[in-house]
């Protein structure tokens, strides 16, 4: 499922150098459940067992998760849909594991019968917290009466159930729900009320049919709409990509407004279409003013395709950030190309050195050390531009040796180190088949 999420350099950096999913870490879920099955054998009859699952959920803030869960999951084995009542306690937990299994719970038993009874409960739960859970519940159920409910909890009080209502609304009136969440978000004043409209309309951008709905709606309101609304009536159509919703940005971002600008450009950024990397070049290329607003969302293109995060090619990346180099030379893209592992990268990077961008000199850097299994030619390159930035930093930042820049504050340590990384990786193309020396430090070595 394509998700939206604020994608930030820092992340992006973090889970390309990471590139696998972290190993599990140990857990003593198994170890608690089989405990807990021991304790309910030995309870006798059903209303001993049921008596000690309600005493050990009888405290949500007592943290034991584990016992918890194996607690919740024996209850439901013995009360069917009358143990909703003992879930609704943990639907709002902040606890992620804990509010996840209990809401999955609770939505295959409103599936079985027992949507009304969570309804029921809706009205007297002690806080906004629990009620967005049981309206959280309800949208995973898809119940036809949570629709009327979630309807009526736009009105709420909490940003929280508002939030939630929106997205649960959504899920279960389907389209028809659109045009009353639009309005809704263009009255809207709170940044949870945007956020929860943005979620509960994303899904629609998926869909063809519903897409179109969607989009025809946005454009019926997007001008007369408060800019922090049209913030997310932007990123909607971004999300829809077609031509009619790229052409209403590209109309709406003409416009001599740096705000309008700034947001039009972060929506196209996340845009699954890659239409929008044209029409973010172009709204760059309009003017240097206009590159500044532009340029720092750029990067996000080298990274989100059509199916979500990290699903483009090297090549398609190094051909954006190619693109966007020949309008300004954006620090972002400059550092995340030192994690796009392909070596025309190399000559990207070179190119923004020469042109005085020296943070490129480590970015280069960094991807040689990342690149394997070249092809002849490819080697070729990355040989070159290591070649090429040992000597800019020898001939820019080191010349004249340690004593010559004893009284300098230019950071000549860290360039000398730098140029030993450099000097390294270059034995891998240059020369493959000697290894690095084990003991070679590039602070012993000066002129």
């Amino acid at each position: 499922k394509w998700v939206k999420v604020t994608v930030h350099l820092g992340q992006v950096l973090k889970a390309i150098e990471a590139n696998k999913t972290p190993a599990s870490l140990p857990s003593i879920a198994a170890d608690v459940r089989k405990l807990f099955q021991k304790e309910l054998a030995a309870a006798e009859g059903s209303g001993a067992k049921i008596q000690l699952c309600r005493t050990v959920l009888a405290d949500p803030e007592s943290k034991h998760t584990f016992h918890q869960i194996a607690a919740m999951d024996s209850l439901v084995e013995l009360l069917d849909v009358e143990a909703i009542e003992d879930l609704i306690p943990y639907l709002g937990s902040d606890y992620w594991r804990i509010r996840d299994h209990s809401r999955a719970l609770a939505a295959n038993l409103v599936k079985s019968g027992g949507g009304s009874a969570l309804i029921a409960h809706y009205a007297d739960a002690i806080s906004p917290e629990h009620q967005a859970g049981i309206l959280a519940v309800l949208a995973t159920a898809k119940q036809a009466p949570g629709g009327a409910l979630a309807k009526d909890a736009l009105k709420h009080d909490s940003a929280i159930v508002r939030a939630e209502a929106a997205k649960t609304y959504a899920a279960v009136s389907g389209a028809a729900a659109i045009p009353d969440l639009i309005n809704y978000l263009v009255t809207a004043t709170e940044p949870g009320d945007f956020q929860g409209c943005e979620d509960a309309l994303a899904p629609f951008c998926q869909d063809p049919a519903t897409a179109a709905t969607l989009r025809n709606a946005i454009l019926k309101t997007i001008n007369a709409t408060p800019p922090d609304a049209q913030a997310t009536l932007f990123y909607l159509l971004a999300r829809i990509g077609d031509s009619p919703s790229l052409a209403a940005l590209k109309k709406i971002a003409e416009k001599d407004d740096a705000q309008i600008l700034t947001a039009v450009a972060a929506a196209l950024s996340y845009s699954p279409s890659r239409e929008a990397d044209k029409l973010m070049i172009e709204l760059a290329a309009a003017s240097p003013k206009r590159a500044q607003i532009v340029s720092p969302h750029a990067y996000r293109r080298m990274v989100i395709g059509p199916k979500g995060y990290g699903d483009l090619t090297g090549a398609q990346s190094v051909d954006f950030a190619d693109a966007m180099f020949k309008i300004t030379l954006e620090p972002n893209i400059v550092k995340l190309l030192g994690y796009i592992h392909d070596a025309r990268a190399l000559s990207s990077l070179m190119y923004c050195l020469q042109k005085g961008v020296a943070s490129a000199a480590e970015s280069l850097i960094t991807n040689a050390e990342g690149l394997e299994n070249l092809s002849p030619a490819d080697a070729k390159i990355a040989a070159k531009a290591l070649q090429d930035v040992i000597e800019y930093i020898e001939v820019t930042r080191l010349r004249g040796g340690m004593k010559a820049h004893m009284d300098k504050d230019d950071n000549y340590v860290g360039w000398k180190a730098l140029q030993a990384r450099a000097g390294k990786a270059l034995l891998k193309f240059h020369n493959p088949t000697t290894a690095p020396i084990p003991t070679f430090d590039g602070l012993d070595l000066d002129r």
